[in-house]
């Protein structure tokens, strides 16, 4: 997933669904969505968009929001991306982290140094929580609702290295910087007891494995890849 981002900010997790939505505040502002092992990936939101600063989201009403520093607004839309709400609201200024706990949302504000609630569908009742100077931007709801014990799709799958969720909650395999993946979709292997291709675009450099990568397997030619000069 490293190319094609345009200034990523925000970053919320759906874990029990294996899914991951940022946003991007570059040229073309939008929200994205994703499987946690970094496929699936497609626009969520590209409309109506200044700033998406800070992302949360409200599981039990299947919806996301965020807050948008230019537009100075609280915006939400289901997980699919449809029925957009927006709300204008005057004091949301420079907001950088969201949460959303039952009826409230809680942003923090990073150069007004506070923390501040809102009713999340009218935005109405606002409240300034916590104001102080060196006041941390991250925010977290705890409680035990939001994070039910579930079985770890990781734990039988027997990856060597790295196991990632994905859409489903199954567990993908995957291989730190310097090592590939076998064809057994399990063990990491070293680069050079494997057998690979990169295929290059403007945008990305893709590794693919011959299917005899591995002991005994039959290497294809070796293949190097070089950006323009």
């Amino acid at each position: 997933m490293d190319g094609d981002l345009d200034q990523p900010h925000s970053l919320v997790l759906q874990p029990l669904a294996g899914l991951l939505y940022w946003s991007e505040v570059g040229s073309h502002p939008r929200l994205m969505k994703a499987s946690m092992d970094g496929s699936q990936r497609h626009v969520l939101l590209a409309q109506g968009l200044g700033w998406p600063t800070a992302l949360a989201l409200d599981l039990p009403t299947w919806r996301i929001f965020w807050l948008d520093e230019k537009l100075g607004s609280v915006g939400s839309a289901h997980l699919d991306g449809t029925s957009v709400k927006v709300l204008h609201l005057s004091w949301v200024r420079s907001p950088f982290a969201a949460v959303v706990c039952e009826e409230q949302l809680y942003w923090s504000e990073r150069k007004a140094w506070s923390v501040q609630q809102v009713d999340k569908a009218s935005g109405k009742n606002r409240t300034v929580l916590l104001k102080r100077h060196g006041q941390p931007h991250g925010l977290q709801v705890m409680h035990p609702a939001l994070r039910p014990m579930v079985p770890n799709p990781c734990a039988a799958r027997g990856c060597s290295h790295l196991c990632l969720l994905s859409a489903g909650r199954a567990g993908q395999c995957r291989c730190p910087t310097g090592l590939t993946l076998a064809t057994n979709e399990t063990t990491c292997l070293p680069l050079h007891d494997s057998a690979f291709a990169l295929l290059v675009s403007p945008a990305a450099v893709t590794q693919v494995l011959s299917s005899g990568a591995g002991p005994g397997g039959c290497c294809p030619p070796a293949v190097r890849v070089g950006s323009p000069s």
